[in-house]
């Protein structure tokens, strides 16, 4: 397994999935952290420049050795490419989304987290009556602190523990604002005709770019795949094709949060560390389907792996939109939305016990090589 990691070397700007004609209506934010899809493709790029190819070939299918190298126009990966991330990193300490079942106060140089966990007792909801997620004594909501990232020694801590309440230290804990790893700086700007070397009438657009902290980066994992030593250091990178610099190293083989628990369990939680998609309904695994009486608990039941089981409850972010821009087509990409990293399940096996082995390594939902549905095994 190899790492890249992306540092800034201007502003970087990663277009938010917006309706086409909304662009005069309101300023074009950025996502952060970008998209695998996006890196791989800046990845790519950058190979393909480093080998000189001629990529109106490439396009039209012309160029078999560097497909070989950097896979096909119309394919997202590099021939066996398994890629994993992306990540936040600071002096190369690595960061992972907080798991949304452990909300978090911020104290005067900790964070207090507390942990939700499935009723006992059923509720009727628009979904049936289901076991919600609640904490065992009421939190202050107003003094909740949203988008926290944290070092994979903080997330093993929170995923097998079984307190209501754990205390964090800040040096464990990035919060991307208030820390100042990324800094927003707004820009004007106005399309350009370069053939005629003129501004296209109407369409001057506001953008908000994104600026690093020197000491940050963004780091992608890759296993199956070693492209050419002779890659380029600088590349563009994102939207408005803004320079970014690119290093490869070699890492361990177990660079994700890892279970510290029990060898064997009957019941568990999948936190997502990386956004999942899922065709079926949205929100909820596929191949799971709501059963269970109205007059008891309801769940939904299905397989993962072929492993039986019952999801019993879940807390969801808010659905995270999904673009961008086809560049062997010319055209965007269809808009989806994904289920945001930190969302968790909490699974009930159907069976006595499951080895922990097998639930490891589970990837949820659609396109696993583009490190979509990346989970960490936690318990409740």
């Amino acid at each position: 397994m190899h790492t890249y990691e992306f540092k800034s070397v201007d502003t970087w700007f990663f277009k938010q999935a917006l309706a086409p004609d909304a662009l005069s209506a309101q300023e074009y934010g950025s996502d952060f952290p970008p998209s695998a899809r996006t890196m791989i493709g800046a990845l790519r790029s950058a190979i393909g420049e480093s080998q000189a190819v001629n990529w109106a070939a490439y396009r039209r299918g012309d160029d078999p050795a560097m497909e070989t190298i950097i896979g096909r126009a119309t394919e997202a990966v590099p021939p066996g490419a398994f890629f994993s991330g992306p990540w936040i990193s600071v002096n190369q300490q690595r960061y992972f989304p907080a798991p949304l079942h452990w909300p978090a106060v911020r104290t005067d140089n900790n964070y207090v987290f507390t942990r939700l966990s499935p009723r006992e007792s059923a509720i009727h909801c628009d979904l049936g009556r289901i076991r919600l997620p609640q904490p065992k004594h009421r939190l202050p909501l107003k003094a909740l602190v949203n988008g926290l990232w944290l070092s994979g020694t903080a997330m093993e801590t929170l995923l097998c523990s079984k307190n209501e309440n754990e205390t964090i230290t800040e040096e464990q804990v990035l919060h991307l604002h208030s820390d100042h790893v990324v800094t927003e700086e707004p820009r004007l700007g106005i399309a350009r005709n370069n053939a005629a070397r003129r501004v296209i009438d109407g369409m001057l657009y506001q953008t908000r770019h994104l600026r690093m902290r020197a000491d940050a980066a963004l780091e992608l994992d890759c296993t199956g795949w070693q492209p050419p030593a002779s890659v380029q250091t600088q590349m563009t990178f994102g939207g408005e094709a803004r320079l970014a610099s690119i290093t490869q190293r070699e890492c361990p083989a177990e660079h994700s949060p890892q279970w510290r628990g029990s060898q064997v369990v009957s019941r568990f939680s999948l936190s997502l560390i990386t956004p999942a998609h899922f065709t079926s309904s949205g929100w909820c695994p596929e191949g799971f389907s709501l059963a269970g009486s109205e007059a008891a608990a309801q769940f939904w039941q299905g397989e993962l792996e072929g492993i039986p089981l019952r999801l019993v409850s879940a807390v969801v972010g808010n659905p995270l939109r999904s673009g961008g821009w086809n560049m062997a087509q010319g055209m965007a990409r269809a808009v989806v939305s994904l289920v945001p990293a930190g969302s968790t399940y909490f699974f009930e096996t159907l069976e006595d016990c499951i080895p922990t082995e097998q639930l490891n390594r589970l990837r949820l939902g659609q396109h696993p090589e583009l490190g979509l549905g990346q989970c960490a095994l936690g318990t409740w």
